[in-house]
């Protein structure tokens, strides 16, 4: 398993090398679109709201994330059919110094309890993570 940098709750200030997150709610929902209309999801979609805060000199990026279930099973984020979700954080997303990004991801999964996986950014195969433990509520 990869390195952890600490297990956090939703609300709480997650630093992530220069990078500090904080994730503001999370949903389940049976569409991406209010009317239900829209890419229909495998499983259910799994909406988490956060804000992205880049703490650092230099440009920096929020890399994708993932989400990972008790038994170790993990989904990664959905790209196709988000244009539907309003104030959907992007796919390619930069965030200047001392600004901060707010917006959703989206990730097709069964319904349970997951934790959101954060990356801090470093080279494949030696990057760090933070959890965040995303209650279940469903819409």
């Amino acid at each position: 398993p990869p390195p952890i940098l600490g297990t956090f709750h939703m609300g709480e200030r997650i630093q992530v090398g220069p990078m500090t997150y904080n994730v503001l709610e999370s949903r389940w929902k049976p569409a991406l679109k209010d009317d239900g209309t829209g890419k229909p999801p495998k499983e259910r979609y799994l909406l988490v709201k956060l804000t992205a805060t880049n703490g650092g000199g230099t440009t920096d990026r929020i890399p994708s994330f993932t989400i990972v279930n008790a038994r170790g099973e993990s989904y990664s984020e959905v790209t196709e059919g988000v244009q539907d979700v309003p104030n959907y954080l992007g796919i390619i997303r930069k965030v200047e110094p001392a600004q901060t990004e707010q917006g959703w991801i989206v990730f097709d999964a069964p319904v349970g309890a997951y934790q959101l996986m954060i990356s801090d950014n470093g080279e494949p195969g030696s990057e760090k993570y933070a959890r965040v433990d995303l209650p279940v509520s469903l819409e």
